[in-house]
């Protein structure tokens, strides 16, 4: 195992030591940033996990290879140093310090993924992700210092893919950056339309339909209700659904699933003769549909 991380602080040149599990001289990397002063170094909750972490063979690794990345960040020394780390990871950053002209950007630009600070000087990060996912796909990771569950939510809500607080280790947000570009692009065509009996489902539209009635669902909730109507009849389980419809490494609250499928069967009005959304004890839930000829 590696020893512990060490930090020098010095006003001319503060450096950073970084281990690898391996010992000795060769598997040692030394960064330095002479450019920056030591106040960008702080030892504190909130810089501090950003660049100080026990280096494992993940960063050894170019993981970004030259994939692109826009970062929406109004914090200078937040920002640089994760431009500094992505960069030496692979990734090709662009960074924005307004919500505005991060926002303009990100519709313009060609990304792989949108980090996104929530706290932003000009306009909300939860407006900028809204007006982002209703004319984009690319995936959105929310990086901020908020950390409460109705935060997250909100967030998720907001069309984002995945949700990481402040302070952070760099190891856990390229592992989450991989994971976003690992899913399959939502690209859907009219054909797609999802229908269990009376409940008809257009991805394109946005539009979901209860004997010709529309229901008005947020995003999350459709993302939900979706995955029920592809698998009719199988039990998904929690974890499943977390996974599929909240984004791998989700940490919020463990019974964000029951909650949701609260809201689902209110809003449908479930059970009817036809549909039930049933909860398995222990397990999970299933979209059960009984044709009644």
């Amino acid at each position: 195992m590696s020893k512990s991380f060490i930090a020098s602080h010095r006003r001319s040149s503060p450096t950073i030591v970084r281990n690898t599990y391996a010992t000795g001289p060769r598997n040692r990397q030394v960064f330095r940033y002479n450019k920056l002063k030591s106040r960008a170094f702080p030892l504190n909750k909130t810089l501090g996990s950003h660049f100080l972490y026990q280096k494992t063979w993940l960063e050894t690794r170019k993981d970004g290879n030259g994939l692109h990345t826009l970062l929406i960040e109004d914090d200078d020394r937040v920002a640089r140093l994760i431009t500094l780390e992505l960069r030496h990871a692979g990734w090709d950053v662009h960074w924005c310090n307004k919500g505005r002209d991060g926002l303009s950007e990100a519709i313009g630009g060609n990304y792989d993924v949108v980090i996104l600070d929530l706290m932003l000087p000009d306009i909300d990060g939860i407006k900028v992700c809204q007006s982002l996912r209703q004319v984009s796909d690319t995936p959105i990771l929310i990086l901020t210092a908020r950390d409460a569950v109705v935060d997250r939510v909100r967030g998720l809500d907001a069309g984002a893919d995945d949700y990481l607080v402040k302070p952070f280790a760099t190891m856990e947000l390229l592992a989450r950056m991989r994971a976003l570009t690992r899913r399959p692009a939502n690209v859907f065509h009219q054909d797609d339309t999802l229908k269990v009996g009376p409940l008809e489902l257009y991805p394109m539209r946005h539009e979901v339909r209860l004997n010709n009635t529309p229901i008005e669902l947020t995003r999350r909730e459709f993302d939900l209700l979706q995955y029920f109507m592809q698998n009719v009849g199988i039990t998904l389980t929690r974890d499943m659904i977390l996974d599929r419809v909240w984004g791998w490494g989700y940490s919020g609250a463990s019974n964000i699933v029951d909650v949701y499928v609260g809201y689902l069967r209110q809003k449908i009005g479930l059970p009817t003769d036809e549909l039930n959304l049933v909860t398995i004890r222990g397990v999970g839930y299933v979209l059960k549909y009984e044709n009644p000829s």
